[in-house]
Order: C-alpha cells, then sequence, then structure tokens
C-alpha cells in the first residue's frame, strides 16, 4: 500500500508558531521567546521523523462467496507487519460493494505480527464484484501527522437478490408442453378435464363428466413436471421499480425450480449470457449480474423466441418499455408462434408481500 503522510490541524501549530516566535524574539530581544521558538521547531520535526509508518501493513479479507441481500454476512479482517520496525495503533476501514463499511482498531504490532478480526455486517446492494478496498489511517504517536494507505484486494463476491414469497401461475403459463411433463398428481387445483389415460386412478374420475360424455375422464389435478420457465429481461433500470422486479424475476424461477422446471433467461446486457440452468445458484447470480440491460434488439429477441419454441409462452419482466417497441415484439412472437406475456410483480406500491 501507498502511504500518504499530511499534518493534522494540531500540526501546523509548532510549524507556524516556530518562525513567528523566532521573529518576536529577535524584535524584542527576548531568549525565552527563542527557546520557545526552537521547542516548536524540534516539536514539528519530531512529529515527521516520528510520523506513522503504514506501508508495511499487509491487509487481507476474506467474505463468503455469496450473500443474500438483506442478511448478515461474516467477515474476517487480516493485517501483517511485514516491516522491521513497530507499527503504530491504526484504524482500518474495508469498503466493498454490496457490504456496508467496516472500521476496525489495529493495535501496534511488532514486525511479523498478525492482528485478525472477524465481524458481521450487512449485505445492502445487489450485485457482483471482484475488488474491495482497504484504508489504514493512523495520527500516532504525537497526533501531528496523519499517514493514510489505501489499496485493492481481490474480493469475489455477489450479493443475490431479495426472494419474496410468489405463488406460480398455472402450470399452462409457464410455458411447459405437454410432451415435456412428467404427471405429478399431488396436486390440489383442478385444471381441466380431460380424457381416462393408462395408469390414472379411479379416485380421479369424474363420472358426472363420464356419464354426460358416455367415456372416462378425469380431473386433472397435476402439476406438470420437467417444462420450462422461459423470462426476457428488458431495461431500463433507471425505474423506480427495477430493484422489485429483479426480485420478482429471482422470486419467481426459484419457485419454479423448485417445481422441477428448467430455467430459461435472457437479458440484452453485455457480458451477460442467456442462461438455461436448472441449478438454484446460477440462477441467482445471474440475476445478481443484472445491470444495466437494454431494450433486446431484433436478434436477440428472436433468439429468445426459438428458445421458447413454437407454442411456448415467453414473459417478458419489464418495469416500463415504449409501446412500439412492444408491438413489434409481439408480432414476432405472433410469427414464431410464441405467446408473450408480461410478468407482473403482484406486490403492492405499498412494500407488503402479495401472491398470486
Amino acid at each position: 500500500m501507498k502511504a500518504t503522510p499530511r499534518p493534522t490541524r494540531l500540526g501546523w501549530l509548532p510549524l507556524i508558531a516556530a518562525p513567528v516566535l523566532g521573529v518576536l524574539s529577535v524584535m524584542t530581544v527576548d531568549s525565552w521567546l527563542l527557546l520557545l521558538a526552537g521547542a516548536s521547531l524540534g516539536l514539528g520535526v519530531a512529529a515527521i521523523l516520528l510520523r506513522p509508518r503504514l506501508s508495511d501493513l499487509d491487509v487481507t479479507v476474506d467474505v463468503p462467496a455469496r450473500a443474500d441481500l438483506g442478511q448478515p454476512v461474516a467477515t474476517r479482517l487480516t493485517v501483517r507487519n511485514s516491516g522491521r520496525r513497530t507499527s503504530p495503533l491504526t484504524t482500518l476501514t474495508h469498503t466493498v460493494v454490496g457490504l456496508t463499511d467496516v472500521t476496525v482498531v489495529v493495535d501496534a504490532l511488532a514486525p511479523g505480527a498478525t492482528a485478525q478480526v472477524s465481524v458481521e455486517r450487512s449485505a445492502v446492494t445487489r450485485g457482483r464484484t471482484s475488488t474491495s478496498r482497504a484504508l489504514l489511517v493512523s495520527s500516532a504517536p504525537l497526533g501531528l501527522v496523519i499517514t493514510q494507505a489505501a489499496g485493492d484486494l481481490t474480493t469475489e463476491l455477489t450479493v443475490h437478490p431479495a426472494l419474496v414469497p410468489v405463488r406460480l401461475p398455472p402450470s399452462r403459463s409457464l410455458g411447459a408442453s405437454t410432451r415435456q411433463a412428467r404427471p405429478d398428481r399431488s396436486g390440489v387445483d383442478v385444471h381441466g378435464i380431460r380424457e381416462w389415460q393408462s395408469g390414472d386412478e379411479a379416485r380421479q374420475v369424474h363420472w358426472r363428466s363420464t356419464a354426460r360424455r358416455g367415456r372416462l375422464v378425469v380431473l386433472e389435478r397435476e402439476v406438470p413436471r420437467g417444462g420450462t420457465l422461459d423470462i426476457l429481461v428488458v431495461g431500463p433500470t433507471a425505474e423506480p421499480g427495477w430493484e422489485r422486479l429483479v426480485s420478482l424475476v429471482a422470486s419467481t424461477a426459484v419457485a419454479a425450480l423448485g417445481a422441477g422446471y428448467v430455467i430459461s433467461l435472457v437479458a440484452a446486457q453485455p457480458g451477460l449470457e442467456p442462461l438455461r440452468v436448472t441449478s438454484r445458484t446460477a440462477l441467482l447470480d445471474w440475476c445478481a449480474a443484472l445491470d444495466p440491460p437494454g431494450l433486446p434488439d431484433q436478434r436477440l429477441i428472436e433468439s429468445a423466441l426459438a428458445a421458447t419454441g413454437r407454442g411456448g409462452l415467453l414473459h417478458v419482466a419489464v418495469t416500463a418499455l415504449p409501446t412500439s417497441w412492444w408491438h413489434a415484439v409481439e408480432s414476432m412472437a405472433a410469427a414464431a408462434g410464441v405467446e408473450i406475456r408480461r410478468l407482473e410483480d403482484p406486490r403492492p406500491a405499498t412494500g407488503s408481500v402479495a401472491t398470486w
């Protein structure tokens, strides 16, 4: 770390007092004033010679690779004195995007000695970063000269968006095709009536409809598993509801993932590749990196529609968008045989949580 010393407000006093007292001693021929001038000058020189030396302090930091927004994050800070002199009493401030700043006091360290402290801080901002910054400050031993040393540290950190309770929309709104689905008859909601198939249980037969139609029909209570949830995330991020939308996308995708769906995510953001995943961690990592997507161009829209497939449903997560752009996307979707639907935020603007 590169150290930068400078006088404190109190440190300017002896430097200013020495020449003033020297002039007064000459004008008044007062030896006491001359003595005070010499003492002031000596104090200033001593403060400079004894200034804190922080360039020999090495700082390392350990934080989890991932954290959840709003949750506590354990951090371990380590300071080692690699120099030949005892280091002064020092304050260390660690700053990393996504977490609250933390400041600790580091006692004087003998050459080769190490100090370590574990602290807990909060995750306050969603995002992803690879660096953090450490700032060392000391004014020991006289308090007349303050030295600062700052340096960047390698810190891989991803803060996931906050998850809120959501209820998945009906399976037919998730874009799961019949040939992809694997029946899970644990469902409780009736989605419709269909003809009896081999493997159906007798308790599923709807006898009234069977009598009316003259053939066996059953109540459709199943939730298709193995389908896909396709989401196109659209900017701009300047809209006030952007973070709420990211939270909604992540929460809906996680809920669908738990129901057995494959998640497909696309955004017009350089460096953020489209994602097709069955991993919760990879999904949240992708959502954490959303910043800032723009309006997808024709090529990206066509790619998203092709990935969804004819007969599928593409959800568009957006805060606000031009009407003309939306109409153009609708036309492209109709030509591709894909239904598009805006992913709405079910939560009231007051911040309380509602479910679909």
